[in-house]
Order: structure tokens, then C-alpha cells, then sequence
């Protein structure tokens, strides 16, 4: 009755923003079914392109028996994919082997729930007692192994260390396959109760590949790896104290568990640091403050050496950054934090938000620029940064931009407020009437993108629901922006609410071009495209001082 084809046409008939699906003969795979994703600009309608990209790729492999790859790309209504600065992040072409059914998915996990319900008390408590002891027994194996190797000098009794070290591996895997199987699912699962045997898995990670990883670290040798894996073990170590099976024992292993993971989060540090060394003097200077340690806190004692370290350099370039930023006439300060992620490539761990005073933004906001371009130079891609102004002693944090890697041009940090508000000394002047301008020209760019491949009276019902939504958004920023405008005699104030009317129109006419069988003007949505792309349009130039000016009349009021 149809066939592949039927049911191709069903599912994108009841599908949202997909384009219709197509089999092609000659893809990368092979046979290839493909449907692509019209980006729309709407976070809250498509916030994981990842994740829609995947599930449509699975849907289509499946409605497609001959097909032996799928393919998605999330698209601009002309066809081209989306691409930040160099990068397609949302492009897949998958092979059908790499795509598992949803329904072979389904039943492994029921078929592990069935095996983990024959789970019981009692070999949950033997297999408490047994992780317990090899805890222990860990937490003291690793903390000699350790303190011997940060003194720099050669592990004694080798051949002794690797035995012991096997033998609580064999141990550990002898429970992961064996105890393990009949483990503590029949408890549920808590926001902070992970799966047992990721206990199990970092002892082993631990004895078996960072122990052996250390032993290969010297000067002149990249230790970045090391060190991010060092603090992944660090995390997974310490979220094992949640375990539930440990409500089965009287006495569990806490103190052990905090023990091993606040020393391999040390020794991450020091790992950090061995990879940013750039003499073998000051290699050997690590070194020789392990030596200078009491004996047993030769790891600890190092760690804060190598921190004390990174954080001097960190405020040599902080202190040059500020100078420079000074010589070209911007006045900046800094507010740290630290990184909560134990697994983070940067060293010392904290993000850095750089924030620059300025008293008026039509004639000083240039200056965002200049010192972001000075970071660049100065801190590189070694840390996360932010610059935002700071006016009338409060930050604006609606004018902040994040130095992003792969990007042209700076990202809006929209989650400033959130990220640093609990952080920051300074109070925050939130907008309300530049923000509902910005929402007022996000609902215009989405409702473009949209008119731009749909036939508005032929939307699916999640669709519609969309643009009514964006719809409402619209209507009411904008008479939250009239209102300001109608209070205040400002006539630029009537310029910006005229701006708004004029994009609603274009929208409109692109709409119904759409509708009478005519391509769209990529105008109509080009703002958005050139700046993934690195360029400025005048148009979002406009979008820029119309914000402005909402932005100094609040702060005026």
C-alpha cells in the first residue's frame, strides 16, 4: 500500500519543521534516507539539535528497511547548513549499524531491570563488606604508590606495587561481573545515586591506567590527558559516597572514598602544573617541594605549590590584560570563580569575568571590543572569559559577550546573571525594556525563519502553537516598548517602536511571498546567518543601537 514511501510521508506529515523525506542511491553509506531540520532560531522550541538530529535519523532508518544510512542536517530555508564559524556541529550521516532500534534499546534496558529485581538483601550486604575492604585497601596502596612518586624518585618494590595492585583489580572485577549483577536498582534511582559499578570501574581506573600514567610523566611530556582524567576519577570517586548500598552496612566507607578522591584531585593539579612548566628548573622546583614535605602529605603539600604557582602566573597576565586595556583607555577589573567541574582542561580552574567601567555606552561601548580583542592576545583560549560593562557602579549584564573558541565573533552571554549574580560583588542592572525589545526581534527572526519554508494554514499543531506563541511575545514586548515611548518625550524612543513595526511588516510580506508559490529573500533572515559566519549586518547594527537607546533611557530614569 505504499510502502517506505507512505510511511516516509506520514511521519513528516505529523512532524515538526522537518523537510520531506527523500531516498537517495548513491550516499556515503550507500542507500541513504535523508530529512533535514529547518532551523527556526526558537530555543525553547528546538533546544537540542543533537538530540532531534539523532531521533530523526533513528525514526527514518526505521520506516526505511532498504536504507543503509540516514542522513539530517539542520538547514536555512535556502537548503544551506548551518555553520558556525568553520564548523557543521549538526550534520550527521549514519550508517544503520550505527543507529540501534529503539525497540533493541527497549528491551535491553528491560531486560536489565529484570535481572537486577532477583537482587537480595543479603548478597547486597556481602557485597557492601567486599567493596568496603578493597576501598581500604586501596586508599592505603595508592597513597604510598603516590607519595613515592612525587618525590621523584623511583618506586621501590615495583614488581611488589603491581601484584598488590592486580590482585584488588581481579577482586574488583570478580565483584563487577559477579556480585555486581544482582546490584541495588531495586533501591531506585536518586539524583545523586549512581550505578554501583561505576564504583567498581574507578578503582580499577585507577590502579590499572593512572597509576601507570603517572609512572610516564617527565618534562617536556604533554600531561594535559592525565590531568583531566585525574579529576573525572576524582568526581566519580566522590559522588560514590551516595551509593544506597551503603545503608545496608553499619559502617561505610566515607572517609575512604573522600580520602582517594581529594588525592587524585591533587594530583591532578599537579599534573596541571607539570604541563605548564616551561623549564626543567622549574619542573625540578615541584619536585623539591614534595621532598620538603612531612612525610605522608607530599601529594597535598605539592598540590597547593602547583596552585599557588598557576595562580601567580594567572595574575601576572590579569595585572598585563589591565595594563593594556589601560594604555588604550579602558579601566577594567576581574572577578574569578572557580570551575565546579573537578575533569576541566584549565588551569588554575576558574572562569574569568572581565568587567569594564564605562559612564556613557553610545560613545564607550566600542571599548568592549578593544579589550576583548586585548584578551585574546594576552589569555589565549587558556580560560573561559566574559566582558561586560559596568555604568553608574552597576553591571549591565544584558551587554556581556563570552569569548567563544570556534567562533568569528563573540557569543551575547545570556546566562550571565545566572552564572555570576551568587559571585560578584557588584549589584546587577537587569533591563526590562531592552529585553523586551530583544524578545519583540527574536520573535520577528524565528516567525522569518519560519514563513521563509510555511505555509502558515498548513502548520502541524505543534507548529501553530509555536507561532501563536511567538506571536503573544511579540504583542506584548511590544506594548511594554510603546509605553516607555509613549511616557517619556523622546522621539528616538518612537524611531525604535517605528523599527519594530517595520520588521513585523517585512515578516509579513515574506509570509505571504512564501504563500503565492515565491522564493523568500534571504534578507529576511540574514541577520542571523552572517553572524554565524563572522559579519555584522547593518541590520543587526540597528537591532544594536535601538537596544542602546532603551538601555540609557532605563538607566537614566
Amino acid at each position: 500500500m505504499g510502502g517506505t514511501d507512505s510511511l516516509l510521508n506520514l511521519y513528516h506529515s505529523q512532524s515538526s519543521w522537518l523537510t520531506k523525506p527523500e531516498i537517495i542511491t548513491n550516499g556515503k553509506h550507500g542507500v541513504t534516507v535523508c530529512s533535514n531540520i529547518h532551523f527556526i532560531g526558537d530555543d525553547e522550541a528546538q533546544a537540542d539539535f543533537n538530540k532531534m538530529v539523532v531521533e530523526n535519523c533513528e525514526v527514518l532508518i526505521a520506516l526505511s528497511p532498504e536504507a543503509e544510512a540516514a542522513e539530517c542536517r539542520t538547514i536555512w530555508p535556502n537548503g544551506e547548513s548551518i555553520k558556525v564559524g568553520d564548523h557543521y556541529y549538526h550534520d550527521k550521516n549514519m550508517p544503520r549499524k550505527n543507529i540501534p532500534a529503539k525497540d533493541k534499546v527497549a528491551w535491553n534496558v528491560a531486560f536489565q531491570k529484570i535481572m537486577s529485581s532477583k537482587a537480595s538483601i543479603d548478597r547486597g550486604t556481602d557485597y557492601a563488606v567486599s567493596v568496603k575492604e578493597l576501598l581500604n585497601k586501596t586508599e592505603e596502596l595508592f597513597r604510598t604508590f603516590s607519595e613515592q612518586w612525587i618525590r621523584g624518585k623511583s618506586i621501590s618494590n615495583k614488581e611488589q606495587y603491581a601484584d598488590q595492585f592486580n590482585q584488588v583489580i581481579t577482586s574488583v572485577n570478580d565483584l563487577n561481573y559477579v556480585e555486581q549483577q544482582k546490584a541495588f536498582q531495586q533501591f531506585g534511582r536518586g539524583e545523586k545515586t549512581p550505578k554501583i559499578d561505576r564504583l567498581t570501574g574507578v578503582i580499577s581506573g585507577l590502579l590499572s591506567n593512572l597509576s601507570t600514567r603517572m609512572g610516564k610523566v617527565a618534562f617536556g611530556e604533554k600531561s594535559i590527558s592525565e590531568a583531566v582524567y585525574a579529576g573525572d576519577l576524582a568526581q566519580d570517586f566522590l559522588e560514590q559516597k551516595y551509593l544506597k548500598v551503603w545503608s545496608l552496612i553499619s559502617s561505610p566507607p566515607i572517609n575512604d572514598i573522600e580520602a582517594i578522591s581529594q588525592r587524585v584531585q591533587n594530583i591532578s593539579y599537579v599534573l596541571h602544573e607539570m604541563n605548564c612548566v616551561v623549564s626543567p628548573i622549574e619542573f625540578t622546583n615541584i619536585i623539591k617541594a614534595a621532598r620538603k614535605a612531612p612525610r605522608g602529605k607530599a601529594i597535598a603539600t605539592t598540590a597547593r605549590f602547583c596552585r599557588e604557582n598557576a595562580d601567580k602566573r594567572l595574575r601576572k597576565l590579569l595585572s598585563k590584560l589591565k595594563n593594556d586595556s589601560a594604555s588604550n583607555g579602558c579601566m577594567i577589573c576581574f572577578e574569578l570563580k572557580e570551575i565546579e567541574k573537578k575533569d576541566t582542561v584549565y588551569w588554575p580552574p576558574v572562569e574569568i569575568s572581565i568587567l569594564i567601567k564605562v559612564e556613557d555606552l553610545f560613545e564607550e561601548l566600542s571599548q568592549l571590543d578593544v579589550v576583548l580583542n586585548s584578551a585574546k592576545t594576552i589569555l589565549k583560549n587558556d580560560w573561559v572569559y566574559s566582558v561586560t560593562p559596568i555604568v553608574k557602579g552597576y553591571i549591565v549584564p544584558c551587554l556581556s559577550v563570552k569569548h567563544t573558541f570556534n567562533m568569528p565573533l563573540p557569543l551575547p552571554y545570556t546566562d550571565f546573571i545566572p552564572d555570576w549574580e551568587q559571585h560578584s560583588k557588584y549589584k546587577f542592572f537587569k533591563s526590562r525594556y531592552q529585553k523586551c525589545f530583544q524578545l519583540c526581534m527574536s520573535s520577528v527572526q524565528s516567525l522569518s525563519l519560519i514563513v521563509a519554508v510555511r505555509d502558515l494554514s498548513e502548520l502541524t499543531e505543534e507548529e501553530s502553537e509555536v507561532v501563536e506563541r511567538l506571536k503573544h511575545s511579540f504583542n506584548n514586548n511590544l506594548e511594554t516598548v510603546e509605553k516607555l515611548a509613549n511616557t517619556h518625550d523622546v522621539p528616538e524612543l518612537h524611531e525604535v517602536t517605528e523599527y519594530i513595526y517595520n520588521s513585523w511588516n517585512e515578516m509579513v510580506d515574506a509570509s505571504s511571498s512564501f504563500n503565492g508559490g515565491q522564493m523568500v529573500n534571504e534578507s529576511s533572515y540574514l541577520a542571523s546567518k552572517t553572524y554565524f559566519a563572522g559579519e555584522l549586518t547593518e541590520e543587526l547594527q540597528t537591532q544594536a543601537v535601538c537596544g542602546l537607546l532603551l538601555l540609557q533611557t532605563e538607566l537614566a530614569l
